[in-house]
């Protein structure tokens, strides 16, 4: 079943991972939802969850506990960590129930990303 913007419980901050993890585990898809994105921060702390998006589909759903500014001081392992204007969070996997709930799920068309590498519902 599609997942539509009415079916989002959770004030959530959407990210696009197609090109940033090759579609195998667990830590690897953290890794690239949790880093450099453009967003705007008042917004982003606002959200509640972050729906990790792979190929159209919910991936992975994770809890933000603190954004921080891209760069190589709160990101020293990340390679190019110089991105100015973006931010990453720190977190962890949602609950087992939150996870039901989402993962797997395809997006409907109401929240597909179009071209932009994030997408924010209901903050």
């Amino acid at each position: 079943m599609d997942l539509t913007r009415g079916d989002v419980q959770h004030r959530a901050l959407i990210v696009y991972v197609n090109n940033n993890w090759d579609g195998l585990g667990r830590e690897s898809l953290y890794s690239a939802a949790n880093y450099a994105w453009r967003v705007s921060l008042e917004r982003a702390e606002n959200a509640e969850i972050i729906l990790a998006v792979y190929k159209r589909r919910v991936a992975g759903v994770f809890v933000p506990r603190l954004w921080l500014e891209a760069n190589s001081k709160n990101y020293p392992s990340k390679t190019n960590s110089e991105r100015s204007n973006r931010y990453g969070f720190v977190g962890e996997e949602a609950s087992f129930e939150i996870q039901q709930r989402y993962v797997g799920r395809r997006l409907d068309d109401d929240l597909r990303g179009y071209g932009g590498g994030v997408r924010y519902v209901h903050c």
